[in-house]
This record gives C-alpha cells, structure tokens and sequence, in this order.
C-alpha cells in the first residue's frame, strides 16, 4: 500500500507517488518511511525500534544492513516498526 507501488499500478509518474503523511514531499517508498518520514508515529516508533546509527544519516548500505540483521531483538523491534507504517499508511485508504 506504499505509494511506490499504488502509482506503479495506476500508471502515476514515480516523481507524483509521494508520502501523504508527511509535508517532506519525497516519494513514498520504502526507505522513506523506514528513515525520513516525519510522520509522528512512525518517527517516534523509529526512535523506539531502530538502534541510533540506523537513524543517523541513512543511506542506502545501512538500508541494506538494517534487513541483514540476525539478532533476534532488533528483529523484533523492526517488525514493531513495519507495523507501524503498514498502519499508518493503511490508514489513508
């Protein structure tokens, strides 16, 4: 239900698929809502879920490492924080 791939299904250019939770007006893709959007539940959840370094300056290689993990607390609490989204971003519609 992101909208990366709503707009892929309805033929919305890329650069219109944006984040409606937030006033960042990026795309609304996955790196977005794991690392920039200011949406106020999924930033404080981000806080609570995601370790400091994964939130200090995202890119790209700690996107990577984030879903490489294998402990299994940060695990947990990445999964906490997709539900987070999922909920956030189901709520539009």
């Amino acid at each position: 239900k992101l909208p990366i791939e709503i707009g892929r299904w309805f033929n919305i250019p890329r650069e219109n698929r944006i984040c409606k939770l937030c006033t960042c007006n990026e795309i609304g893709d996955e790196f977005h809502y794991l690392f920039k959007c200011t949406d106020v539940y999924i930033s404080n959840s981000r806080v609570r879920c995601l370790p400091k370094y994964f939130i200090t300056n995202p890119n790209v290689v700690k996107f990577e490492k984030l879903f490489n993990v294998t402990n299994i607390n940060q695990l947990t609490n990445i999964c906490k924080l997709l539900d987070t989204i999922f909920e956030r971003v189901s709520s539009l519609g």
